[in-house]
């Protein structure tokens, strides 16, 4: 799992690239825990168009990390689950706890206006 973190005006822009699984992410486990507990981290993009697997443990990643930061008022959102990633959801009623964006400029607007 190869990942970015970027800061873009306020906003905390996550850029998932590989597979989101248990064996794959415990960096981005440890990173993401500290990054999104700061105060700061208030509105969240984590953009997984890029990601080609996920298990239960990635899915726990995005759970935990939209729960962080909704717990503080603020707001996470996910950019273009690819198809094999929402088949893996959508059974556990994942996307409709995400904010879900078709694209990086869409998410990017309305973090901006929030």
């Amino acid at each position: 799992m190869k990942y970015t973190l970027q800061k873009l005006d306020g906003i905390t822009l996550w850029t998932l690239n590989g597979n989101l699984v248990y064996s794959a992410i415990g960096d981005l486990q440890m990173d993401a825990r500290k990054e999104l507990g700061q105060p700061h981290s208030t509105k969240v993009i984590m953009d997984i168009s890029e990601v080609g697997l996920i298990d239960s443990t990635g899915m726990g990643l995005l759970v935990s990390s939209h729960k962080l930061v909704r717990s503080r008022n603020g707001a996470f959102c996910l950019v273009n689950p690819p198809e094999v990633v929402r088949k893996e959801m959508a059974p556990l009623g994942l996307l409709k706890i995400f904010t879900i964006y078709a694209t990086l400029e869409n998410a990017m607007e309305a973090m901006r206006s929030s």
